[in-house]
């Protein structure tokens, strides 16, 4: 019989048997061959579809994990230097990034690390900016995420602004999310968990708070787990200082960037956007596009940070 990994914690995994089967869940663990067969960041993860063999009422063993459709990867180090893929989900629609109005600050930089995976992974992402009732509309911030905002909207991301506190965006956010299979993401501390239980109060999680000391987030979400939300479920992550993401090459980090893909071909294929003759990206810069709002520096700025592996 079929199901899905609601949660996968040290070996065990929290799987629902299809309603033709029933409906209910196991805790299974992984047959041995198939962990043998299989590398660490290819078992069984949050979102993954699964054959399952019952072995008792409550428990059973996966014997395969089925195609996957979409992913979230970040890179993580390993032993002896090296660094390997983890899958964070899998087979998820919507990637929410999550990014606070302040305490602590959207940052660009992240979020654009976010929007590559999404892209990787084949999940559409959106942005959801969180505790706007923190900030007043008119405090020197509001107008540097206004900006922003517009900056991600200008490129086809859909932005909500949100708040746990008065509701504001839910609505909006609930009709975006109705249907689907949608993991939320961001920095620590940034209100993923409030804005979760403001979607669903029944989730009940935990919330965190922020540092006095760092003005950084404390986590709160250990692991990913699916939480049933209507006729679709919503994907709680840890929360994250940074996203390390795999290695990419200039030409494939160009088409993740769907403003810098626009202009065109770079006259050489490997063009890094910085001095290299005959680069589209550069001519559009020299041409006025930052001034009229085509490009955005912090955008250009985390592309090469990207490039840079910084």
């Amino acid at each position: 019989m079929q199901g899905l990994v609601l949660r996968a914690v040290s070996g065990f995994f929290t799987v629902r048997v299809d309603a033709a089967e029933g409906g209910h869940t196991l805790t299974c663990k992984l047959r041995g061959k198939l962990k043998k067969e299989r590398q660490k960041s290819e078992l069984a993860v949050a979102g993954d579809r699964v054959e399952v063999e019952r072995t008792s009422e409550t428990e059973g063993v996966i014997d395969e994990v089925l195609e996957r459709r979409s992913w979230i990867v970040r890179r993580e180090p390993g032993a002896r230097g090296k660094h390997f893929d983890d899958l964070v989900v899998a087979n998820v629609d919507v990637l929410v990034i999550c990014g606070a109005a302040t305490d602590p600050p959207l940052q660009p930089g992240l979020v654009d690390r976010f929007l590559v995976a999404a892209e990787l992974g084949h999940v559409h992402g959106m942005l959801a900016v969180t505790k706007r009732d923190a900030l007043a509309d008119d405090a020197p911030e509001a107008a540097t995420l206004r900006e922003t905002i517009a900056t991600y909207r200008r490129i086809g991301v859909p932005v909500i602004e949100t708040s746990a506190k008065t509701g504001l965006g839910l609505p909006a956010l609930r009709e975006a999310l109705s249907g689907k299979i949608a993991v939320l993401m961001g920095k620590s501390g940034a209100g993923k968990s409030s804005l979760l239980n403001a979607l669903d109060p029944s989730l009940a999680l935990a919330v965190g708070e922020i540092s006095d000391a760092s003005k950084k987030g404390l986590h709160t979400t250990r692991v990913a787990s699916l939480h049933a939300f209507g006729d679709g479920w919503l994907v709680d992550t840890p929360g994250l200082r940074e996203l390390a993401l795999p290695e990419l090459d200039p030409p494939t980090l160009t088409s993740l960037y769907p403003e810098l893909a626009a202009l065109g071909l770079c006259q050489f294929t490997d063009c890094r956007h910085e001095r290299e003759p005959g680069c589209v990206v550069r001519r559009a810069i020299e041409g006025g596009a930052i001034e009229r709002g085509e490009l955005a520096k912090s955008r250009l700025d985390s592309f090469r940070k990207l490039l840079a592996k910084e």
